[in-house]
């Protein structure tokens, strides 16, 4: 197990027939240690990026996280910025709070249909456990694609990030 990302444990729980015959299985992936914390990419679209003078749900995540696990998640991405919506340009710092791991995946105007980066390069460039996806609603709101596309288009995505990693927890 040396040199392992994470470890997957599985714990039993049952009752004999008197009890009811109950069983069950929880699986959990933890962190090898916490000095090998877990690699979590953020990746959407314009409310993942965020924009000049704003806090981000990044930051209000990142700060949960780190109250609750402290040390114990790595947000990863290749960006670690705002776009500005009066210049229309990327690439601003101007959070209101800039204490907190600001990197992320997100890019103004990113729809399934339209990846900035493809996903299996993301997550293999990035060595990513967790992928959390928060994307949909530009295809469905500007592109007016039919939910049963974006379904597949994210089902697409899924594959794509399994392919560079077999192991990824993703959240949709």
């Amino acid at each position: 197990l040396e040199g392992r990302r994470s470890y997957v444990f599985r714990v039993r729980a049952s009752r004999d027939a008197l009890a009811g015959d109950y069983s069950g299985e929880v699986t959990a992936r933890v962190p090898a240690s916490a000095v090998d914390p877990a690699r979590v990419m953020l990746l959407g679209d314009s409310t993942t990026m965020g924009s000049t003078g704003d806090w981000t749900w990044r930051y209000r995540l990142w700060k949960h996280l780190e109250a609750s696990s402290p040390g114990l998640v790595d947000l990863v991405g290749p960006r670690s910025d705002l776009y500005d919506r009066t210049t229309r340009t990327y690439g601003h710092q101007d959070y209101v709070d800039p204490a907190f791991d600001r990197d992320h995946a997100g890019f103004w105007g990113r729809g399934v249909a339209f990846p900035a980066t493809p996903t299996d390069q993301l997550v293999a460039q990035h060595d990513v456990d967790t992928l959390v996806v928060t994307l949909g609603a530009n295809d469905l709101e500007f592109l007016h694609l039919s939910p049963a596309t974006v379904a597949d288009g994210l089902r697409g995505l899924v594959e794509d990030a399994r392919g560079a990693n077999a192991e990824i927890d993703v959240v949709l």
